[in-house]
């Protein structure tokens, strides 16, 4: 169990190591000269429309299911993720019967590791990695980013995507379906203004963290 809980935050240090580091190529037209004041219009009613459609989810507490998957381990465990807006949060991996096998508490930037009630002295590695997990909690916000009038777009029928930097965020029918930050993919499952899952991919490291909210 020791070496799943490893690989289950080792996972969120990866993140924290590419997370704003690696660029997507991504296609988009640049707006002719002539067009230009039309097509920021159109931009500004397109990200009004779109926060509108995506309010914000970044407070809850649920129960969940994470389902992690690499090259050589597949794995479920339940547990209990619990956040506020601050991105202050908790994520317990829990075992048979419902005993606590791992609690990490992330609050105004300080971290405490516990384990059946009992404080772990842990060394500065293995912090390290917890540590990440739980500062990147608020990747687990809906939606993590919303565009601005500083990204460009393309649309596609229904589809829209915006794209910035390293950052490209996948819409349908005015939902946000995907963000990419980098080489980390984020994919949402949204129903009627609340989290059914959230997954995490790395995709050049063939793993991905699936988090399913009861």
């Amino acid at each position: 169990m020791k070496s799943i809980l490893k690989l289950f935050f080792s996972f969120g240090l990866s993140i924290y190591l590419i997370y704003g580091c690696a660029t997507k190529e991504v296609s988009i037209p640049v707006a002719p000269v002539d067009n230009k004041t039309e097509y920021e219009e159109h931009l500004k009613k397109l990200i009004t429309k779109l926060a509108e459609k995506n309010p914000i989810i970044c407070s809850y507490k649920s129960s969940v299911i994470f389902d992690y998957q690499d090259e050589k381990t597949k794995v479920k465990m339940k547990g209990l993720v619990n956040k506020d807006c601050d991105n202050n949060g908790e994520v317990v991996v829990l075992g048979p019967f419902g005993v606590v096998l791992y609690n990490a508490k992330y609050k105004n930037g300080v971290l405490e590791i516990s384990k059946d009630n009992d404080t772990l002295i842990v060394n500065e590695k293995t912090q390290n990695k917890v540590s990440e997990m739980i500062r990147y909690i608020h990747l687990l916000n809906y939606p993590g980013i919303l565009p601005d009038e500083t990204y460009a777009f393309r649309e596609e029928g229904d589809k829209i995507l915006f794209h910035k930097d390293n950052v490209s965020i996948f819409t349908e029918d005015f939902n946000i379906k995907k963000i990419v930050f980098g080489r980390i993919t984020v994919v949402y499952n949204v129903e009627k203004g609340k989290i059914k899952e959230i997954t995490l991919i790395q995709e050049d490291k063939n793993r991905y963290l699936r988090i399913i909210f009861n």
